[in-house]
């Protein structure tokens, strides 16, 4: 299955451009005046777990990580912790 996802995304990326992924854990957890070492004991996330996170150390993202994060911070939006900028080439012809 994944290397099936990783295909996909390498096809896409062909098509469109380069596609960046931005974490916005930091500014998130800095207006609300959390350490990362606060936030892993309001959410129950370990801070290794949440630097991998906030830094984008692994392929994948895990949902629930996503999940907690949102629920901890009161946040319904994605786009709020998440931020995918798409390159410009053929974008107009995504599906």
């Amino acid at each position: 299955m994944y290397s099936s996802i990783n295909n996909d995304l390498k096809d896409l990326v062909d098509r469109h451009g380069e596609i960046t992924v931005n974490c916005k854990l930091d500014e998130l957890l800095e207006e609300r005046g959390l350490s990362q070492k606060e936030f892993s004991k309001m959410s129950g996330l370990r801070e290794n777990i949440i630097s991998e996170f906030k830094n984008l150390k692994k392929h994948n993202i895990n949902l629930g990580t996503l999940v907690i994060i949102m629920c901890v911070l009161g946040i319904t939006d994605i786009t709020d912790v998440l931020e995918i900028e798409f390159g410009l080439r053929n974008l107009h012809h995504m599906v």
